[in-house]
């Protein structure tokens, strides 16, 4: 089954880069979803930590099922025209600027993220386009990924308007 960049490809554009989420946005869910079952385990028969914590619980199960969700369906992908990144199922964002529109990429990672891997991707484009992507894998890696496709494509331009 084709992805959403793959089935987006423009003639002659091929993916160099891809990246997804990281696992990270697990974690809240994930503990929430252990404070809920330690709830149950120490309700000893009290019925406010018994409701609390099957309250809990339900809410926990549905945060996972939408970090699963999100994990999923997002994709981060630079191609040898264009950066394509998609996040979302039902409610879809998309962003697609081609290399030569791109005016900035920065990346924000605090000390946590940066030895986990992790971080924030920011991509400005030309007319105030901006799409700001959290908790992407690896984003220093779509950062020189990307900066060296921009270099390349600014670097041809030249090239070809001189023609």
């Amino acid at each position: 089954m084709k992805t959403f960049i793959e089935k987006n490809l423009m003639v002659g554009e091929k993916i160099i880069h891809r990246t997804k989420i990281h696992k990270i946005s697990f974690l809240p869910s994930v503990l929430w979803l252990g404070i809920s079952i330690l709830l149950l385990i120490i309700s000893d028969g009290g019925a406010l930590l018994i409701s609390s914590g099957v309250v809990l619980l339900i809410v926990s199960i549905c945060w996972i099922i939408r970090s699963i969700v999100a994990y999923k369906t997002s994709e981060y992908g630079i191609t040898n025209k264009r950066v394509i990144i998609k996040e979302g199922f039902i409610r879809r964002r998309v962003l697609e600027i081609l290399f030569l529109k791109v005016e900035s990429v920065r990346v924000d990672q605090g000390v946590i993220a940066r030895l986990l891997s992790y971080g924030n991707i920011i991509i400005s484009g030309s007319g105030g386009t901006e799409g700001r992507f959290r908790k992407v894998s690896k984003p220093l890696d779509f950062h020189i990924v990307l900066s060296q496709q921009m270099l390349y494509a600014n670097k041809y331009r030249g090239q070809d308007e001189s023609k």
